[in-house]
């Protein structure tokens, strides 16, 4: 039976699972990128205690050799130096872990203000659970390369990419060749072609506003092969001519008979998805 939907779900995705992921994996690279692990806090406090032993023990040498006393200083003055260097190190490092990552408090903050772009709460809570990617997209690419914040501009990116993908998958292309009914009545629409459940699915490929799909079981597919070994003229509707090595899959019911035409490259990815008795040599 081949059945007609005026609608698909193939483009519909969801809004708020695409925003909190591509935020946490954004964020997750980011402070990957900045520090590793905390800076080491028990070797930065032994340095401590051994600089300050050693000024203590230079500042009673003076005292017991009075007229070197500039000398013993002079070593003391460094000694402080370099003890002042290491806390500012550790300071700092600790300031740029607990920015990067290790700071839940950071972390919700960036993450509220991130959800803010795309809601007026902060937990999505106005955001819908189902969207077509189409709409999302419009939505998305409105903040896409406009943010300061880095870890925000490559969530956006990464959820454009993603969008981009569920729009033009990666999926064969077919035409179809013989129009129907009221809904698919244009000759060479184009469909992407997926096998599920065992059932061949033809979505509308124009994704910003889908007609629908057509749907049929593997028992109403009669037959698959080049053009050349079909009837020129199962292309009465137009559409445009047909190349000679174009694929074609036949599909009957008691109420439809349809062509659709792929290009000749998916001639190997059709013969795998349909049974070879069906192949029109």
């Amino acid at each position: 039976m081949i059945e007609v939907n005026e609608k698909t779900s193939k483009y519909n995705i969801n809004p708020k699972q695409m925003i909190v992921q591509a935020f946490d994996e954004s964020y997750a690279r980011y402070a990957n990128e900045q520090v590793a692990a905390p800076p080491d806090k028990v070797s930065v406090i032994a340095t401590c205690i051994s600089f300050v032993l050693l000024i203590a023990i230079l500042i009673l040498t003076s005292f017991t050799y009075p007229d070197q006393f500039l000398l013993w200083y002079g070593i003391s003055g460094v000694c402080v130096i370099l003890l002042a260097r290491s806390v500012f190190k550790y300071v700092k490092a600790r300031k740029e872990y607990l920015k990067a990552a290790g700071k839940p408090s950071t972390i919700n903050k960036k993450r509220k203000k991130f959800f803010f772009l795309f809601s007026e709460s902060e937990n999505l809570g106005d955001v819908p659970n189902v969207m077509s990617a189409g709409s999302f997209l419009n939505i998305v690419s409105k903040h896409v390369g406009k943010q300061e914040e880095t870890i925000f501009n490559a969530a956006l990116r990464s959820i454009y990419e993603d969008l981009a993908e569920k729009n033009n998958p990666s999926l064969p292309v077919a035409k179809i060749v013989t129009p129907f009914g009221y809904v698919f009545n244009q000759a060479k629409r184009r469909f992407y072609l997926v096998q599920e459940n065992g059932k061949l699915v033809f979505f509308d490929a124009e994704w910003m506003n889908p007609k629908g799909e057509i749907i049929c079981d593997m028992a109403d597919v009669v037959s698959f092969g080049r053009f050349s070994q079909y009837p020129s003229s199962i292309n009465s509707a137009g559409g445009g001519k047909i190349k000679p090595d174009s694929v074609i899959i036949e599909l009957k019911d008691s109420d439809n008979h349809l062509y659709f035409e792929l290009i000749s490259d998916q001639y190997q990815v059709v013969k795998k998805m349909l049974p070879s008795k069906l192949e029109i040599k």
